[in-house]
């Protein structure tokens, strides 16, 4: 069996840079986000429907809520 991961500096870029929309995101909202919300403007920068993604994901875009305002 093959391992198709990426290689372990691709992934730690993807991470840094993940932890980097993260904090901004804290910055704004005056703490760091829930895993909700992250994932809300993960969804918003390149929703699964979009032709940004491979189809990998099932078509649609569910925004998670958490009562945050």
């Amino acid at each position: 069996m093959e391992d198709d991961s990426p290689p372990a500096d691709a992934l730690e870029e993807v991470a840094a840079g993940l932890a980097a929309v993260a904090s901004g995101l804290g910055e704004e909202v005056g703490g760091p986000p829930t895993l909700a919300e992250f994932l809300d403007v993960l969804g918003w920068a390149a929703p699964v429907d979009s032709e940004a993604t491979d189809g990998t994901f099932p078509p649609g875009n569910i925004l998670f809520r958490n009562g945050r305002s």
